[in-house]
């Protein structure tokens, strides 16, 4: 069983959403993030190599939807990597 093959319709719809939603932040023209989240939705349908069983498939589609709030290291590592970037 495949990493999506376990999704429904409108998990599959989240999921595109979701990475809609991350790529935004790159700053790309809306046709480029179209084409590269149907790029990833492609990859992860048909190249990684990956198979999970059911209850696994269902908790990395959950983690992906439903990513947790970020905990201070993450907070601290950020900022530090914001700083190096300033000129």
């Amino acid at each position: 069983m495949t990493i999506l093959s376990t999704l429904g319709h409108q998990q599959r719809e989240e999921l595109i959403d979701a990475v809609y939603r991350i790529l935004k932040t790159q700053r790309l023209t809306p046709a480029s993030l179209a084409t590269v989240a149907a790029d990833i939705i492609e990859m992860l349908e048909k190249r990684w190599p990956w198979v999970l069983s059911e209850r696994d498939s269902a908790a990395f589609v959950d983690a992906l939807l439903h990513p947790p709030e970020p905990n201070e290291a993450l907070k601290s590592a950020a900022a530090r990597y914001k700083a190096r970037r300033k000129p």
